[in-house]
């Protein structure tokens, strides 16, 4: 019986001087941010290898590990994200957490396996098929911008037999799979620039918590938000409810929004002598 192909690491290098994007984040959320990066770094080097997926049950148990509330976590890894630790667009797209300095850090270490398997959507590396190892889905390929990395960091002089076949072989899958997770909840994207994800059951609880019109207002609000300042939230369910909370609680008079009140007349004021009530008074 055939041992499944290993896919994290045992250990991963961390540079004794880290760019300003490290500093950044300590200097905004101190030693408790760094850490929490390297926690990450942690659990995509020793899972995945090069990547991990981080949706909200994923944050939710990451949180219950190390101790901290999801909230800040959350608020860590946003600011990770727009400061280029992590790929935003990959976790736009796909909700995981990765890196080109991550992937090239992972090829590096494993250059020594015989096979190993990456998503070919998840790769922030260029990559060239190779015809005559790839078998018909086409699905293995050779990482020539890592091959060339290697070649220049190591100087060991390996022997003819070990490399007669060439380089190493790098299995790529065509699509990605999905998770448990993933079937279980259905992400859909909201507003103009499909900045807000909620799943069914979130949207359906917002609506019955606040009535459709001020969930609508608030995911614009946030999308907007999002749109206009490059903004990622980890958990956008909370942070609707979180605005609308806070927005509440700043309100030391009474306030009339005229839009409620114009939805309130149609849906709520019976109809008269017959005729459908149409808002006006």
């Amino acid at each position: 019986m055939a041992r499944p192909i290993k896919s994290g690491l045992d250990y991963f290098p961390l540079d004794c001087q880290l760019n300003d994007k490290y500093e950044l984040i300590e200097a905004e959320f101190g030693l408790t941010g760094f850490a929490v990066v390297v926690k990450l770094l942690q659990k995509i080097y020793a899972g995945q290898g090069y990547y991990c997926e981080w949706t909200n049950e994923v944050a939710l148990l990451f949180s219950k590990k190390i101790g901290l509330g999801r909230n800040a976590v959350s608020e860590i890894v946003e600011a990770s994200i727009k400061r280029g630790i992590f790929d935003g667009k990959l976790y736009e797209k796909y909700n995981i957490l990765t890196s080109k300095e991550i992937q090239e850090v992972y090829l590096e270490a494993v250059s020594r396996r015989k096979k190993v398997e990456v998503k070919k959507e998840y790769l922030l590396i260029k990559y060239t098929q190779n015809n005559d190892n790839a078998d018909n889905s086409g699905v293995n390929a050779y990482i020539n911008p890592i091959n060339d990395y290697i070649n220049q960091q190591s100087k060991v002089k390996e022997s003819k037999e070990k490399y007669s076949k060439g380089e190493k072989e790098i299995h790529i899958s065509p699509h990605p799979q999905k998770s448990e997770s993933s079937d279980l909840y259905s992400v859909k994207k909201y507003g103009k620039y499909k900045k807000v994800k909620l799943n069914d059951n979130q949207y359906s609880s917002l609506v019955k918590d606040f009535g459709k019109h001020k969930t609508d207002k608030y995911i614009r609000k946030v999308d907007e938000y999002c749109q206009q300042n490059g903004k990622y939230y980890n958990d956008y369910d909370l942070t609707i409810r979180k605005w609308i909370a806070e927005d509440k609680s700043k309100q030391a008079e009474p306030s009339y929004d005229l839009d409620e009140f114009d939805e309130f007349t149609i849906n709520c004021v019976p109809k008269i002598e017959g005729r459908e009530n149409t808002g006006s008074v």
